[in-house]
């Protein structure tokens, strides 16, 4: 997919057929080509003709998908076309186009789990700026939280596992400050469970050999090694220990198993305490599901 791979100019050809000749959800595919033309104004240099005409051809799209939402399930407007209304709602008011809307996109279509090494990368550097840029420039303040989602996600993928757990718990105990995205505690709190699952299930796998030590938790420090080749590392070197990763090293397997998979427990019940009226609600607890299953 163009798309996940982030090649808009290519991705928005392709949208652009499907609103066409594709019935299932104009309202969607006009709202994927709206982020493909801001990504392109963002590629672009600031202020050119360039810009100014993909932003255009953006608030165009956008204009359009409220009356393009005509998809109903069991008499109900589909979840997808709920958030690209909101989604488009929302910049036309405020004037500001969906914060890290391309990433959200591939973040809630499961993406990050499919990105290869170097795109996660690329991923997470975009986010990195982001966290280094001028609070004042986030659009408010639910936009903070879905960028601490964003990046505990990716650095989870690349098993960045302290920093993960730092930013991802962050969302969690902002539950009462976030107003809108009501989405970012549910998911942060599985991505948590989704990540001690994993520890647990690395703990039955045989010895890594010598060049590859099988981490866990307890090992990781609280930023990537200077020999990292993340450009990340002297980021997160300003983290904090998360203190939920302090596991006893002394354990055997199978105790710092139990306390894994009393982490994992923890976070699920925390997901499933939401009821989600916002975005792919049954996708998600169908994930849930099966992690509890394994």
């Amino acid at each position: 997919c163009y798309f996940f791979q982030m090649e808009f100019a290519q991705s928005l050809s392709h949208f652009v057929r499907l609103e066409k000749e594709n019935s299932w959800s104009k309202a969607f595919f006009l709202y994927q080509q709206s982020l493909c033309y801001i990504e392109l104004a963002s590629a672009a240099e600031n202020s050119s003709p360039e810009a100014k005409e993909n932003e255009t051809r953006a608030l165009e799209c956008l204009n359009k998908i409220e009356e393009a939402a005509k998809r109903k399930f069991g008499g109900r407007q589909i979840a997808i076309e709920t958030f690209v209304c909101k989604r488009a709602r929302d910049t036309l008011s405020s004037g500001n186009f969906p914060f890290l809307g391309a990433i959200e996109i591939i973040y809630l279509f499961n993406g990050f789990t499919q990105l290869p090494i170097h795109l996660l990368q690329r991923v997470s550097d975009i986010l990195e700026k982001k966290l280094k840029d001028d609070p004042s420039t986030i659009a408010c303040g639910d936009d903070r939280y879905m960028l601490w989602l964003f990046y505990g996600a990716i650095r989870k993928q690349l098993r960045d596992h302290s920093t993960a757990a730092y930013y991802l718990s962050q969302c969690v105990q902002a539950q009462a400050s976030i107003k809108e995205e009501t989405y970012i505690v549910p998911f942060a709190a599985f991505e948590l469970a989704t990540m001690f699952l994993q520890l647990a299930a690395d703990l039955e796998k045989p010895s890594s050999s010598p060049s590859s030590p099988k981490p866990t938790i307890a090992e990781f420090p609280s930023s990537p090694s200077p020999s990292s080749s993340s450009s990340s590392s002297s980021f997160s070197s300003s983290i904090p220990e998360f203190e939920g990763l302090s596991l006893d090293t002394q354990l055997g397997n199978e105790e710092r198993k139990k306390q894994y998979l009393s982490k994992v427990q923890q976070y699920l019940s925390v997901s499933e305490s939401f009821k989600l009226d916002y975005i792919l609600k049954n996708r998600f607890h169908f994930r849930i599901h099966l992690a509890k299953t394994e």
